[in-house]
């Protein structure tokens, strides 16, 4: 009996020595790898987004600011100035090489209603001169003015909206002096000649050949000053970046050539449409002085009714989780895009169209 119970001790002993077997061990490295695998996957993904996301952030908010600026300066275009003037321009030929790119707009961005001479004043043309009845013009050299009519024919009916856009060169004026008669002399030739209509007949503005010259149209109804925005693209400095460099949106006013970034984007696209029954699309600003040449009167239907605004906005970094997410179709590249549109209604383009007819003098 002591001899069975000892040698069952030590047969029990010798069993619960043995430990695992070497696949038992494998079989557990395998399953913390596959863990520790999966841990840091999480972790990994969650460090991504971590970077993604305060990037997408700011692509969104770089998109909305800058769509947001353009919007603003749409509503603010062709304040102060007769529907049949050509607001959005092409002053100079800028953006007729890539036309949808380029955004330039005129208006009193800078001096809102800031308009001189009421209807029942009226100043008259002498020379490259612009002479008010009063002893102060309010202006200064180097700014930017539209001087415009609104006359009516006794004899055809109807009537004739002529303007120029011009630059002050000189102001001589005499405010202590209340019968001295104020002048601004102007630059009429410092604009491309589309945005001059049939003011003056002293050669001042470009004058059509079957043009009739007529007393009043040597007079000024009213004087606006005007500031002209640019915006447009270029591509940032190379050196700051590892890939391509995005495009900055720039802003420029009164051509001073110092232009102010808007935002940081990868595409910014202009249109503009046409009418409203039967809208459709150009690339170019619509040209009304065009219209009005070939006996077309001004409506609703042929005028500019919105613009569509199109921004899209690229991550600067690259290779982020997420990578080509937004890009075009076909596009595979390790950038994150967003596109931003709008339609803004230039409201101010077309105030008071239907307080009038136009006609051809």
């Amino acid at each position: 009996m002591k001899n069975n119970s000892m040698w069952g001790y030590e047969g029990g002993a010798r069993a619960s020595a043995q430990g695992f077997t070497l696949v038992e061990v494998l079989v557990s490295i395998l399953v913390t790898l596959a863990v520790m695998a999966a841990v840091f996957g999480l972790l990994t993904r969650g460090q991504r987004s971590f970077q993604r996301e305060p990037e997408v952030a700011d692509l969104q908010q770089n998109a909305r600011s800058a769509l947001d600026m353009v919007s603003k300066d749409i509503l603010q275009t062709g304040a102060g100035l007769p529907p049949e003037f050509p607001a959005f321009s092409r002053i100079n030929g800028a953006g007729n090489q890539s036309p949808t790119d380029v955004l330039e707009l005129i208006g009193t961005f800078q001096y809102a209603g800031n308009v001189f001479l009421g209807p029942e004043q009226v100043a008259r043309l002498e020379g490259d001169d612009v002479v008010l009845v009063a002893n102060t013009t309010n202006l200064n050299a180097g700014e930017m003015i539209v001087l415009y009519n609104d006359v009516p024919h006794d004899d055809r009916g109807g009537r004739t909206v002529q303007w120029a856009m011009a630059r002050v060169t000189a102001v001589d004026e005499d405010a202590a002096n209340p019968t001295y008669e104020a002048r601004a002399t102007l630059d009429y030739g410092a604009f491309d000649p589309a945005y001059s209509n049939h003011l003056g007949g002293d050669g001042n503005a470009p004058i059509p050949a079957d043009f009739e010259p007529r007393p009043e149209f040597a007079q000024v109804s009213k004087i606006t000053r005007v500031s002209v925005v640019r915006y447009f693209t270029r591509t940032d400095d190379p050196a700051l970046y590892n890939g391509p460099p995005p495009q900055v949106l720039m802003r420029d006013v009164d051509f001073q050539n110092l232009p102010r970034p808007v935002g940081y984007l990868d595409d910014f696209e202009i249109a503009y449409v046409i009418g409203v029954a039967a809208p459709f699309e150009q690339d170019d600003p619509p040209n009304a002085v065009l219209d009005i040449a070939q006996g077309t009167p001004l409506t609703s239907e042929n005028m500019l009714s919105s613009v569509r605004v199109t921004i899209t906005a690229r991550s600067v970094s690259s290779n982020m989780e997420g990578a080509s997410e937004g890009s075009s179709p076909g596009i595979e590249d390790n950038f994150i895009r967003r596109t931003f549109s709008t339609n803004v209604n230039p409201r101010n383009v077309s105030a008071g169209l239907d307080t009038r007819s136009v006609t051809t003098p």
